[in-house]
């Protein structure tokens, strides 16, 4: 899609709302994040902030996007229900109720701390699973 970039307003063809050469420098905060949090798995969205330098939007769009997810309290909320959430759009009792109107499979329950999907790690195992 083209359109400008949420990060720079650049018009450009977007990749998750942000342009190709946002969406690397997004890429490259990920990888140090993912160090950071494999030293301190507990650290929150302002303590990433802080170590990172990047801005607590972009962190939480990592959030949001299920690349992340939070422990404890949390900024995001339910797109279906309100309730607070991890990450991602949707609580599991969300997800579960829509993929039962789709007829997917659901998700289980989630451990608490924050995770990297193994997607983004590389040589990951992909399939959405999860390591602590």
């Amino acid at each position: 899609m083209v359109g400008n970039c949420q990060t720079c307003g650049e018009l450009a063809v977007l990749v998750r709302g942000i342009c190709p050469r946002c969406l690397r420098g997004e890429d490259e905060l990920f990888e140090k994040i993912r160090e950071i949090l494999h030293r301190e798995p507990g650290l929150g969205i302002d303590g990433l902030s802080e170590l990172t330098g990047a801005k607590p939007e972009v962190i939480l769009r990592l959030i949001e996007e299920g690349r992340l997810l939070l422990q404890g309290e949390t900024r995001l909320f339910c797109a279906g229900c309100h309730k607070p959430i991890a990450g991602g759009r949707f609580c599991p009792a969300c997800l579960q109720r829509l993929g039962k109107g789709l007829g997917l499979a659901t998700p289980g329950k989630k451990s608490e701390g924050m995770y990297i999907r193994m997607n983004d790690v590389p040589g990951g195992r992909g399939g959405g699973e999860r390591r602590k």
